[in-house]
């Protein structure tokens, strides 16, 4: 079941960063707009595969793992940048 487990969790993946550039796609960006999509539903995916029991918990972690760093992170940077340039 490991080996379907890892399988799951990389269709998922990789699933998540073409609906990610389909959204940037859309939006009409160059970017992936759905890396964080794809690591929730990555690890969710996989934990399903292998036990089901620790989803919920799997799905916060990387949710909340990779948020900061995602959403966090460059807005910090963004005003930090601008905060140097204007003064």
């Amino acid at each position: 079941m490991t080996i379907f487990g890892v399988a799951v969790l990389a269709a998922c993946t990789l699933a998540g960063v073409y609906l990610g550039d389909l959204l940037g796609f859309m939006l009409g960006v160059k970017a992936n707009a759905g890396g964080l999509m794809g690591m929730v539903s990555g690890v969710t995916g996989g934990l399903a595969a292998t036990d089901p029991r620790p989803v919920p918990y799997g799905a916060l972690t990387a949710t909340f793992h990779t948020g900061p760093g995602c959403l966090v992170a460059p807005s910090v940077l963004y005003l930090a940048v601008r905060a140097l340039m204007d003064g």
